[in-house]
């Protein structure tokens, strides 16, 4: 198929005219135009959008092209009810805002279930991104909104970076290779209602992640740690179980004034792991029957740790 990327001209001065074919059915091009009202055909093997607005991409069925859904320098897009596997990229945003993205089955592709880059304030509900290098991706993407996602199998289920500002519920992720969830200098972001099993880690945070908020998570069964924190400081944890992880359940490295309330560390090596860490808050949590040790900290300072259930660990 085609991949268009770059600047606006690339995505609004070709002509690419429907006798082209992916996979024996048509690539539809629309560039700058409003289309309220217009629907992409439904024979649709690949397609285009650029500089659109108003289109609706509804009840396709791709695989094997390039990108099956690209959309660039586009807005107030509905793309819905959609089956595209076996893509590189199966949907690609590019600086597109304000769509709707719902009811899509975007497994089995090569790089990414659903790529956005320079992308805000989209909607993304109902969506299956398993079997991918990565479920969802984020590249300095803000305000988007996330709901009812399933991940299986992938090396991450969903990464942010260099992404602000966007909410991810009611996610399930399983068997990640590398990482359920990362973020990488990615900060204001808030996870809730997020699960998460046998991932290599169930949540990095990396790079100067921070005042990002974790709310009624599990991260477990993880075959390192549940949660790693690496140079990143100010996330709230609350009401988040990691426990039944091979290594920790949670893990700082260089973490500063992190806060960590009414959380579950139970039947990991160690319940929690602080590595240079400071001025962080422990309070309220359940940290029990741990292999090696309910906390062990390292070089860090000025911690404040109270009223946690600290039992059964060796």
């Amino acid at each position: 198929g085609f991949l268009l990327d770059g600047a606006l001209a690339c995505f609004t001065t070709q002509t690419i005219s429907e006798d082209n074919t992916v996979n024996g059915k048509p690539v539809y091009y629309y560039k700058n135009a409003e289309l309220t009202g217009t629907h992409v055909p439904s024979d649709a093997g690949q397609v285009i959008m650029g500089n659109v607005s108003g289109l609706h991409v509804e009840s396709l069925s791709m695989d094997a092209a390039t990108a099956g859904i690209q959309a660039a320098y586009c807005s107030n897009l509905t793309i819905t009810d959609c089956s595209i596997s076996s893509c590189h990229y199966g949907v690609r945003l590019i600086d597109t805002h304000h769509c709707t993205l719902s009811d899509l089955d975007c497994g089995d592709n090569l790089a990414c279930g659903i790529h956005l880059e320079w992308s805000d304030s989209n909607l993304l509900a109902s969506l299956d991104i398993s079997h991918a290098q990565v479920g969802l991706l984020m590249d300095n993407s803000t305000g988007n909104s996330i709901s009812d996602v399933l991940s299986l199998d992938n090396d991450a289920a969903i990464f942010l970076r260099s992404s602000s500002h966007n909410e991810i519920a009611s996610l399930i992720a399983s068997y990640a290779t590398d990482h359920g969830i990362r973020l990488s200098a990615s900060s204001n972001n808030t996870l809730e209602d997020v699960y998460c099993d046998h991932a290599q880690v169930g949540l990095r945070m990396e790079g100067s992640s921070v005042d990002n908020v974790i709310s009624g998570c599990s991260f477990v069964q993880s075959v390192q740690d549940g949660i790693q924190i690496d140079s990143s400081d100010r996330n709230v944890f609350r009401e988040t179980n990691s426990s039944l992880n091979s290594r920790y359940g949670l893990s700082s490295h260089l973490g500063q004034e992190n806060h960590i309330i009414q959380c579950n560390f139970s039947g990991n090596n160690i319940g929690i792991f602080f590595d240079g860490s400071t001025d962080c808050v422990v309070r309220n949590c359940l940290i029990a029957s741990n292999t090696g040790y309910g906390i062990r900290m390292e070089q860090g300072e000025g911690n404040l740790i109270y009223n946690n259930r600290i039992m059964l660990n060796r």
